[in-house]
Formats: C-alpha cells, sequence, structure tokens
C-alpha cells in the first residue's frame, strides 16, 4: 500500500508515496492517469478509465 503521508508506514516496501509519485509526473500530469492504464503486475485491480482519471487527479494534488 502507498503512503498517503510521509509519517503512514507502508505495507509494500516498494510502494513509493503518492508524494513522489506526483513529483514525477508534475510536469506531464496527463501522463500519469496513461501510467495507471497499465499498472504494475502487484496492482490487481483492474481500474475503469474513470476510476484512472480520478486516481490521476486525486495523487497529482500531493505535488502542489
Amino acid at each position: 500500500m502507498h503512503a498517503v503521508v510521509p509519517t503512514m508506514r507502508r505495507e509494500v516496501a516498494d510502494a513509493p508515496p503518492f508524494e513522489i509519485i506526483a513529483q514525477r509526473f508534475a510536469a506531464h500530469p496527463e501522463m500519469l492517469a496513461f501510467f495507471l492504464l497499465d499498472p504494475y503486475p502487484r496492482m490487481n485491480v483492474p481500474l475503469t478509465r474513470r476510476e484512472v482519471e480520478d486516481a490521476a487527479a486525486c495523487i497529482d494534488t500531493f505535488a502542489k
């Protein structure tokens, strides 16, 4: 599980906090949604396009 706040303990060691993910895509936030459409194998929850857009918009707020 990704950390939502820096002090939160992560359940999966290689799951970066949302803040880090948001910073990676800060220059091109639209690419975050594209990235989420093809998730890692560990993320075994298929998302609809709307859910991906919502998740990307939420994660993007951590970069601001």
